[in-house]
């Protein structure tokens, strides 16, 4: 069974005005406003070839964080658990086509701003650990660890091209 925990709904700032990203300007406040069930961690192998066919990660171990998913894929996948799960599929797919019913009981990805909620976990903060001090464009040679992240996640610079456990 696939743990969840329920995030409290609540309000926030999304994106900020630290002029690193336009994409994360302006800063705005935003309501979540019901709570959430959200998966403890991310999807496994073992989760995955449970409801799907063969993962298509790399690392097959059935402990590892399922990798190599396209977003496709992925609604897929929350279809049929929810379809397993006996509740009503969040997403209608006809093709290349995806349509999200938010208000079906079904399983569904976060959106942007339900993720940032949950990746700030209270805080003020960008991330629950603090702000980080660059932009992550791509893990350039340039590029440097970000201890602010380098402590909760891993990411093209820690990772050593390797997939992790999660959680």
């Amino acid at each position: 069974a696939i743990p969840f925990v329920e995030v409290p709904a609540g309000t926030f700032v999304m994106g900020n005005n630290r002029n690193i990203n336009q994409a994360e300007m302006p800063a705005h406040s935003v309501t979540i406003s019901k709570p959430l069930l959200v998966s403890t961690y991310e999807i496994r192998n073992a989760e995955w070839n449970t409801i799907m066919s063969r993962a298509p990660s790399w690392n097959q171990d059935d402990s590892m964080p399922v990798e190599n998913v396209t977003w496709y894929e992925a609604v897929d996948f929350c279809n049929r658990l929810s379809l397993r799960s006996g509740l009503t599929p969040a997403y209608f797919i006809s093709g290349d086509t995806v349509q999200c019913f938010f208000s079906a009981t079904g399983y569904r990805l976060p959106t942007e701003a339900e993720w940032e909620f949950f990746a700030r976990a209270g805080t003020a903060a960008e991330f629950y650990s603090g702000n980080p001090q660059t932009l992550f464009s791509g893990c350039l040679g340039s590029d440097t660890l970000e201890s602010t992240v380098d402590r909760i996640a891993w990411y093209c610079l820690n990772a050593e091209t390797r997939s992790h456990r999660g959680g």
